[in-house]
């Protein structure tokens, strides 16, 4: 299990909270950007607890629009690493089958040009459980096989009028970049836990 602790200075915190800043959260596959927003909080506190397992679904969609709620055309299927689960010519998830590559997750696709994409189950700041998209793919999956691999590569930052599950260009977010000064990128992989801080319009990791 991962976890993640978000604190937020005094000054900060009140100005963000005045002016509607929501806290977000992106996760990130190795093949491709940050391109979904994770997690969204609007009443986010000072201190702030988030934790992940590597419980994951796989779904697909007909379209992909930035901006726009990712949507479940092909229902999520529980699927793990080493996997790879068959969307079937009639357009519905069927087996699921193995393979080598024990750090990534696969698609065989025998319908039409797909996105594919991934849920993952986490613990949101208000302690509920869930499985949230976090993956959305860039480009259309073809017939064929699609295979993709989680990294816990993880980026927070603050931006206004936003919600959970909604699909992201690279650190585009509408036409505003993410700046450096107002987001962080962690790199989790080898780290079951990690505490960052937002004092002086600043990130910093602590410990």
């Amino acid at each position: 299990m991962k976890e993640l602790v978000i604190e937020i200075g005094t000054n900060e915190y009140k100005v963000l909270k005045d002016n509607g800043y929501h806290l977000c959260i992106a996760k990130k596959v190795d093949d491709d950007n940050f391109n979904v927003i994770w997690q969204a909080y609007g009443d986010y506190l000072q201190s702030n607890k988030i934790t992940w397992n590597e419980k994951y679904e796989i779904f697909a969609s007909l379209s992909r629009e930035d901006r726009k709620k990712v949507f479940a055309n092909v229902s999520p299927e529980k699927i793990s690493f080493g996997q790879e689960i068959l969307l079937e010519a009639q357009g519905c998830f069927g087996s699921i089958s193995q393979f080598k590559e024990q750090d990534s997750i696969g698609m065989i696709n025998q319908y039409q040009p797909v996105y594919p994409g991934l849920c993952q189950e986490c613990t949101d700041i208000y302690g509920n459980t869930s499985s949230l998209p976090f993956y959305l793919s860039s480009n259309q999956s073809i017939p064929g096989r699609f295979r993709t691999k989680p990294v816990d590569k993880i980026l927070v930052w603050f931006e206004q009028s936003v919600e959970s599950g909604i699909a992201i260009s690279r650190y585009m977010t509408g036409a505003k970049e993410i700046s450096e000064s107002t987001s962080i990128q962690l790199d989790m992989q080898e780290k079951s836990s990690m505490k960052i801080v937002f004092e002086q319009y600043q990130w910093k990791k602590v410990g």
